[in-house]
């Protein structure tokens, strides 16, 4: 399997803070039946220097590898980020460095609890120079909750859209907006988000049990199948 937004390289933003903890969670990851992890450390544009974020995460990404292969685990671990969605992030000239495994996707957020009047805008200017966003988990964003309404005019634009597994059973907000979202036929791809050795990575398979439950299996498999496709640089399964 494939995870597409972990927060597994450590001593960046709200990661690990050791690069020990880190192997601890690529353990979990194993055992859990992953092969392959998307890292994808939190980047905000408007307060902090673009090269200066991929020098540090290079180095933390080439010593978690180098301690994964001394250790005998097997785990591949592909270069990424979890991009705040701002005006800032188009004045970026490497913009494409942030994009998942050298491909087109790049993960972004929304800012916390906001659902601000120019995503539509920005979302469309990424579109312009080739970079296809994947939005993460807007089913635990309070702005889209309440107005799900003109969000639903991003879905139909064809947005990419990744739930978090852990929100299959999270409070009624969040499960409200998944039912919403698969009502649309709009999530693409489910993740585990993880920051540390606990219960978001852990759920995941039996996240996709319930999700194979609730909105089919044949459904679940496919978005299953798109995190490969996203690493792969291939067109996913609407």
């Amino acid at each position: 399997m494939v995870d597409i937004h972990s927060h597994i390289l450590y001593d960046i933003a709200d990661s690990p803070t050791s690069i020990e903890i880190s192997l601890e969670i690529a353990k979990q990851y194993i055992k859990c039946g992953f092969t392959h992890i998307v890292s994808t450390p939190h980047y905000n544009p408007s307060n902090e220097d673009s090269n200066s974020f991929l020098l540090k995460c290079d180095d933390k990404y080439n010593k978690l590898n180098d301690l994964l292969y001394q250790s005998n685990l097997t785990l591949s671990i592909i270069p990424g980020a979890e991009v705040t969605l701002c005006p800032e992030l188009l004045n970026i000239r490497n913009i494409n460095r942030f994009c998942i495994a050298n491909s087109t996707y790049m993960l972004v957020e929304l800012p916390w609890n906001q659902f601000p009047y120019w995503t539509q805008s920005i979302l469309y200017e990424l579109e312009l120079r080739k970079i296809t966003p994947i939005l993460a988990h807007p089913e635990r964003n309070q702005g889209i909750y309440k107005n799900y309404d003109k969000f639903t005019k991003l879905i139909e634009s064809g947005l990419l859209i990744q739930i978090d597994a852990f929100s299959l059973f999270e409070g009624r907000t969040c499960k409200k907006i998944i039912r919403r979202l698969f009502r649309d036929d709009a999530v693409s791809f489910i993740a585990t988000d993880t920051h540390l050795p606990d219960r978001r990575l852990l759920c995941f398979n039996k996240a996709l049990s319930v999700s194979k439950k609730r909105y089919g299996e044949s459904r679940t498999n496919r978005i299953l199948n798109n995190s490969s496709l996203v690493i792969n640089n291939c067109l996913i399964n609407y």
